[in-house]
């Protein structure tokens, strides 16, 4: 894919997520909280249309950088943007999470009964929620950005007859590499929940409540899915070109991440093999190298025959700190981190024995999550940093060498 398909996508997802911010921090708020805000409903309306021309249009500057492949750069560029616009969706999907209990404390009506009720309630619906929201989000994202490839190619009105080649990169590598990371730390934060949650508070977990935590694990079995077709797809590209070995190699260390990932896994909350977020991961992980295998053997594509240039290693940089970014934030970081702002402190209250319970408005701990969820690009910003500082050396030591 080329760097200006992915610079681009990802200064999209920037705006997108400036204009999804009214509806998300504005408009779900003041349904709980009565003087939130003073901005007219219409207004968090009309910037969510906005922000959907905002992804097609992401998807025609993808289109436009990648001629030869417009369709598919538009579905990319736009997949980018969204995973970029979590940085507003996953605070305003855990705030929605915690409406029964931000109700609950706004109403000044706070029971003790009622206060464990509501926390419960939250921490099983953020990571479900989020999930559905980033699963929508992401969809919407690839669709429209492919709707702008087309609508580009057909503006453009000069068919290319050229063969699409492909270069085989490290960012799908990346991204199941910190999906290895990611999967075991979400059920870590899932154990964790069971216990200061469920377990402290005298609640019960429900098979309903466990598959509403696990929840990111489909979304995140999805998303390896994709990312091992794609190896799996050059895999056998490459062994199409005669380069058997090389193929092998990537097929044997592509196996050994998903073992090491279902060894870490399993041990840590075995319930996932039988919840639906860990069925549909798996089943989809599964699968993958098949379908993958598949469309190399059938794909018209040709191996990249051309040598890496430098802007080529600035968009694989780009890529991979937002695909790593995105990955990570959407299993564990961010649930966490708003029941850790927004549903933990009022479970030490009840720990700490209140038998009359006195409430804080929890106004500026939703603020605080916006405010904190802005590291998410910044964090996707150190990633492809550190990608740059190691793959630009390496790159130009190559280039050296080879002339």
């Amino acid at each position: 894919m080329r760097p200006a398909t992915i610079v681009g996508g990802a200064i999209g997802g920037l705006l997108v997520a400036a204009l999804l911010a009214p509806s998300l921090y504005l408009d779900i708020p003041r349904s709980m909280i009565s003087d939130w805000t003073t901005a007219p409903r219409s207004a968090g309306l009309i910037t969510t249309l906005f922000a959907a021309l905002a992804l097609f249009a992401s998807g025609m500057a993808g289109a436009a950088a990648t001629p030869d492949r417009q369709g598919r750069a538009g579905a990319v560029a736009g997949t980018i943007a969204a995973m970029v616009a979590l940085l507003v969706v996953l605070p305003g999907t855990a705030v929605l999470a915690h409406g029964p209990l931000i109700e609950l404390v706004e109403g000044g009506r706070a029971t003790t009964e009622g206060l464990q009720r509501a926390i419960v309630t939250s921490a099983v619906r953020t990571p479900g929620y989020q999930t559905l929201g980033a699963t929508i989000l992401l969809m919407t994202g690839a669709l429209l950005g492919w709707l702008g490839g087309v609508v580009h190619d057909l503006w453009r009105g000069k068919p290319s007859r050229v063969v699409p080649a492909v270069r085989p990169g490290p960012v799908p590598w990346l991204g199941l590499l910190a999906t290895t990371v990611a999967i075991p730390s979400q059920l870590g934060t899932t154990v964790a929940i069971e216990t200061f949650v469920f377990q402290e508070l005298g609640a019960s977990p429900t098979w309903v409540g466990q598959a509403q935590l696990t929840a990111p694990l489909a979304l995140g079995g999805l998303i390896a899915a994709v990312l091992v077709a794609l190896i799996s797809r050059d895999a056998m590209l490459v062994f199409r070109k005669g380069q058997r070995m090389r193929a092998g190699v990537w097929m044997l260390a592509m196996a050994s991440l998903l073992v090491v990932l279902a060894a870490a896994s399993v041990p840590i909350y075995w319930r996932v093999l039988i919840l639906p977020g860990g069925i549909v991961g798996t089943l989809a992980v599964l699968a993958a190298p098949v379908v993958g295998l598949i469309l190399g053997w059938r794909s018209q594509m040709e191996l990249e025959v051309d040598k890496r240039i430098f802007q080529d290693v600035v968009g694989e940089g780009v890529f991979a700190g937002v695909l790593g970014g995105a990955i990570l934030a959407l299993h564990g970081a961010s649930s966490g981190g708003a029941l850790a702002m927004m549903s933990l402190p009022y479970r030490e209250l009840l720990l700490g024995g209140a038998t009359k319970v006195s409430t804080a408005p929890l106004g500026e701990s939703i603020h605080q999550l916006f405010l904190a969820h802005l590291s998410l690009p910044v964090f996707m910003a150190l990633l492809a940093t550190g990608y740059l500082l190691i793959a630009v050396p390496v790159w130009f030591v190559s280039r050296l060498v080879r002339g």
